[in-house]
Formats: structure tokens, sequence, C-alpha cells
């Protein structure tokens, strides 16, 4: 079943080849905010990811676009995104990314 209110920490390391790196999210609008001192880009309310349902049988039953929330910052070379559903207001979702710790 397609949880809109899942909490979800995608984590990559960034390679650094002597340029800045920038936050990209592609066209989505982002609003500039910060997250334990680092900059951060949110955006809230997005169709960002994609929920195939499927029946016990594994047949395709729908296919549903979910609403959400986006926080996406870089610390220690380490870029965070983390994602939740378009209920948790987005300075929960920025309350939750201070509390996260290495």
């Amino acid at each position: 079943m397609c949880q809109d209110g899942d909490l979800r920490l995608y984590q990559e390391q960034i390679v650094r080849t002597g340029q800045n790196s920038a936050l990209s999210i592609g066209d989505a609008p982002a609003q500039a905010v910060t997250v334990a001192g680092q900059p951060a880009a949110l955006i809230e309310q997005t169709q960002e990811s994609m929920c195939t349902e499927r029946d016990k049988d594994g047949t395709l039953v729908q296919t549903v676009i979910v609403t959400r929330n986006v926080l996406v910052w870089e610390q220690d070379d380490i870029r965070y995104t983390l994602t939740s559903g378009s209920q948790l207001p987005s300075n929960e979702l920025r309350k939750t990314a201070e509390g996260l710790r290495d």
C-alpha cells in the first residue's frame, strides 16, 4: 500500500573534483534553508515519487504519484536527502534533519 506519511533518508558520498558542489533538484522550485548550519534546499509538495500497488498475486492494481516534501543538504562530504509525506510540515522535516547524528 502507498503510504504518504513515510519518512525516508538517502545518503550518498560526494566526490570532490576541486569545484564547489551545488545542490541540484532538477527544475523544481527550492527554498534556501539551513540544516545544522549547512546550506540546504527544501522543496514542498513535489510529486517526487511513484508508488505501485499490486494485489497478493503480484498483478498491478494501480500506480500512484505521491506528493512529498524533500530536504537536501551536504555535510562532511555526504549528501543527505530526507523525504516525507506531504502531511509532515516542513519545519518538522527540518527538526528531524537537525536531530540526525553521525
